[in-house]
């Protein structure tokens, strides 16, 4: 599947040729929020000195922002910038341990994977990694911002726990399963006289298959969980009510294109909902509830 490209442009960048041999991985130190790719290339469109081909961030499956164009030199790498076919920032921190990467951030690895393998069909550079002595001489392949040392800008990123072999093998057409869709949420359902209102949003996937979703007490006293599902992708969820630390009405519920929502009834004092994926690949989960006893509540919401 083909990554989509947002077009972002920067200002910052240079049209001067080069050997154009080199694949560069980065991390922004920042830039870590739902928004972070955006965020990322609204920065690089100011007077700032610096840019990147393109941005990626762990929220937008299949997406990322394209803020410099193929023929020319972003400035990010230094001396380097000539030597570089294409760089990609990575909203992340170089710190991020393997596991992180691995278990808390797949979707940004597997949109990167992507990446270099466009960018690899593009240019005619090979998906292999190069130690620093091949990325500071004649290398042809992807290497790290921290393997062009000190004429690089001298820079530690992405950092020791970044998992480039995983990358690489799914650049090259490894095994694992592909990028999910983009998850969306359903506008709310409307009950006569009663005004809704969004108070939570989440998601779960067979990676991070719970999801837990906190509210001040007095929380909505019926809970509507929306499920994103079709024909291809039925989902089987296990939600329940919390109740100052104990959870009731709890129950089992398969949402597709027939069935995409679930109703819960709480008292007073609910001040949460969890949902489990049970079967199915993916589900986005809203919680919707009549504002007839209090105003909007923004909830607490977080995956376990």
């Amino acid at each position: 599947m083909s990554l989509i490209r947002d077009w972002r442009p920067s200002p910052n960048y240079n049209t001067s040729g080069g050997s154009k041999r080199l694949l560069v991985i980065h991390t922004t130190e920042g830039f870590t929020g739902n928004n972070g790719m955006y965020d990322l290339a609204a920065y690089f469109a100011g007077p700032v000195g610096a840019s990147s081909d393109v941005g990626i961030d762990n929220f937008h499956p299949g997406r990322i922002v394209e803020m410099v164009a193929p023929q020319n030199n972003a400035w990010t790498q230094c001396n380097y910038n000539s030597h570089t076919a294409a760089s990609v920032e990575q909203c992340a921190y170089a710190s991020w341990s393997r596991s992180t990467w691995l278990n808390d951030k797949e979707q940004l690895l597997r949109n990167t994977a992507a990446w270099l393998a466009e960018e690899s069909a593009r240019f005619g550079i090979p998906l292999t990694e190069l130690d620093s002595s091949a990325s500071q001489g004649s290398g042809r392949g992807v290497t790290y911002h921290s393997r062009l040392g000190s004429s690089g800008c001298g820079h530690s990123d992405p950092g020791s726990g970044y998992p480039l072999d995983v990358v690489l093998d799914w650049a090259r057409g490894g095994t694992a399963p592909p990028i999910p869709p983009e998850i969306t949420v359903p506008p709310p359902i409307q009950e006569t006289g009663l005004a809704m209102g969004v108070y939570a949003f989440g998601e779960c996937t067979e990676a991070k298959p719970r999801w837990l979703a906190t509210f001040g007490r007095g929380g909505p006293d019926r809970m509507t969980i929306f499920g994103d599902a079709n024909e291809e992708n039925p989902i089987v969820i296990k939600h329940a009510i919390h109740y100052g630390g104990r959870w009731a009405q709890m129950n089992t519920v398969t949402i597709n294109s027939a069935n995409p929502w679930t109703l819960m009834f709480s008292a007073a004092d609910a001040d949460g909902v969890s949902v489990i994926l049970q079967q199915g690949k993916q589900a986005a989960c809203c919680v919707y509830g009549p504002l007839s006893r209090r105003r909007y509540i923004r909830a607490n919401f977080k995956k376990r």
